[in-house]
């Protein structure tokens, strides 16, 4: 069942998508109008105006009423419950974008790097979200066809949590893979280990680090994923991918564990 605050949110957007409707909320957001003074300031025929609180009407944005004296008088005014709810989405989604976004570039240079940088913040705890993401990683981690760990159907991942332990993948006929291992281990703030895909070259890993940072009543979890400039550009595991392309796809996979991993601790 999809949240009503997410139907909601999907019938703002949609409504606010009209620029005249965004000129009425403009409007209403300063005072109540009538339909005609709507349409006189905004120099859109009565017809047309109608249709246009009709539609805002629906999504919950304004709401009529009429004043005592006169029943056939309709006043239309901005309700504040929906613009809350845009708003903080807009805060959220500006808050993950502005994280995220730093992904290829390096610090106060603005180039692209080698390395996928994701982060998100997450209603828990360092120690719940640590805990989180290496004792329950196989419920909440989601394979990706593009990043197969395996030369077969994804199976479940689990960590040996110590420096030194393995990450494994285990298959449903019981055979294990390792996939890395815990380069550095410092609960609950930072882990950091090797990560092989199954088409990589023998010699070839990657690192990923993964740190969790205390704002707030929050956690930010980031994931630096590094090295991936490294795979042969004939390799399998690039898929025929540019290495822009390549780490993007990278960034959106990261992006989609750790909402995962958001999901599980909340």
């Amino acid at each position: 069942m999809i949240p009503a605050k997410s139907v909601q949110l999907d019938a703002t957007l949609a409504a606010l998508a009209d620029p005249v409707r965004r000129q009425v909320v403009d409007l209403l957001s300063a005072r109540p109008h009538q339909a005609g003074e709507l349409a006189r300031a905004l120099k859109v025929a009565p017809p047309a105006m109608s249709r246009h609180l009709r539609a805002l009407k629906a999504a919950a944005l304004v709401e009529e009423t009429h004043p005592q004296f006169d029943a056939r008088v309709r006043i239309y005014s901005l309700r504040t419950e929906p613009m809350v709810h845009l708003i903080h989405w807009l805060e959220a989604t500006e808050r993950l974008w502005s994280e995220q976004l730093l992904a290829f570039k390096s610090p106060g240079e603005g180039r692209v790097t080698s390395k996928v940088y994701v982060a998100l913040r997450v209603k828990a705890s360092p120690e719940r979200a640590f805990a989180a993401f290496v004792e329950h990683i196989g419920q909440w981690w989601r394979p990706n066809g593009l990043f197969q760990t395996t030369p077969r159907a994804p199976g479940l991942l689990a960590f040996e949590p110590e420096k030194g332990g393995r990450l494994t993948e285990t298959l449903a006929n019981g055979k294990v893979f390792e996939i890395g291992r815990i380069l550095t281990w410092d609960p609950p703030n930072s882990l950091t280990f090797s990560w092989q895909q199954a088409s990589f070259p023998p010699d070839l890993k990657t690192e990923v680090e993964v740190r969790f940072e205390l704002v707030g009543d929050e956690t930010r979890v980031s994931v630096e994923h590094r090295g991936f400039d490294q795979v042969p550009s004939d390799n399998a595991a690039r898929h025929g991918f540019p290495n822009r392309a390549l780490q993007m796809r990278l960034a959106e996979w990261w992006q989609t564990l750790l909402g995962s991993l958001r999901d599980h601790t909340s």
